[in-house]
């Protein structure tokens, strides 16, 4: 059997921004990186490949405290994407959208692995609260397939 590893990342893609909330600047800090975990093996008619899952980190901090760090995976939509899925696809990007009330959202995108950053596959918009006894918990929604 003929075996294709997918090629390593090395880069991070990172995104800084401040966003105000109340009348207080916070900073705000994506990353996008590989995990180069070789988790994602797909197999077709004598041909197994081998591709690495994605993560993202999302900080947010007012001054020099950290106000949330969270850590987003695919296994954190687990739940929501169909089985057969989950086992292709890897995270592939984030951005920030909006605040409301007492969550910061996101959109987070998926892509193929054996197709990455070639076209989006699935999108879901994510909220993650910064206040409040729920702090750092995560709720998703609004779940795409984009790939039709």
């Amino acid at each position: 059997m003929k075996v294709f590893y997918s090629q390593i990342r090395l880069d991070t893609t990172s995104y800084i921004q401040e966003i105000k909330i109340g009348n207080i600047n916070h900073k705000l800090e994506l990353k996008l990186y590989s995990l180069n975990d070789s988790s994602i093996v797909l197999v077709n008619e004598g041909l197994k490949e081998v591709y690495h899952n994605s993560a993202s980190e999302i900080v947010l901090t007012k001054y020099n405290d950290t106000i949330i760090y969270k850590k987003l995976t695919k296994e954190v939509f687990k739940d929501s994407i169909d089985v057969t899925d989950y086992d292709r696809i890897v995270l592939s990007e984030i951005g920030y959208k909006n605040i409301r009330s007492n969550r910061i959202y996101f959109t987070v995108g998926f892509d193929n692995a054996a197709h990455s950053m070639n076209y989006l596959y699935k999108s879901c918009d994510v909220g993650i609260f910064y206040r409040t006894e729920k702090k750092g918990q995560v709720s998703f929604n609004n779940f795409k397939n984009t790939r039709e």
